[in-house]
């Protein structure tokens, strides 16, 4: 096994383990508790690529096509102000998210105005 498919099958179980503890959560009605939401989270973060587009496409229906990002990060990846996130999401973020979402993500390097 190459070092590639070692973090690619570690990534996979990460992800299969995440999302059967998120799920036991939902089953039982706990789905939308913090401790069921940073799960899913953390999930999402290791998402093995052939599940991205079917996650995108719920995504899209739940919530309606994703903002154009207005800023980037040091290695060109897209980020969003809190403001366009609202808008999309069609509610206030509560700031404990936010702060939620720093502490899981915390920002790396310069965020960048796209021009």
């Amino acid at each position: 096994m190459t070092p590639e498919q070692f973090l690619d099958a570690t990534r996979r179980a990460t992800f299969h383990k995440l999302m059967s503890q998120y799920c036991a959560l939902h089953d039982a009605g706990r789905g939308d508790e913090d401790d069921a939401l940073e799960l899913l989270g953390e999930a999402l973060s290791v998402c093995p690529p052939e599940f991205k587009p079917k996650l995108d496409e719920i995504i899209k229906d739940v919530f309606g096509e994703m903002p154009k990002p207005e800023f980037c990060d040091d290695n060109g990846n897209p980020c969003y102000s809190v403001p366009q996130l609202e808008k999309w999401l069609g509610h206030r973020i509560d700031p404990k998210d936010i702060a939620r979402v720093k502490k899981r993500c915390p920002t790396t390097g310069s965020i960048h105005r796209i021009q």
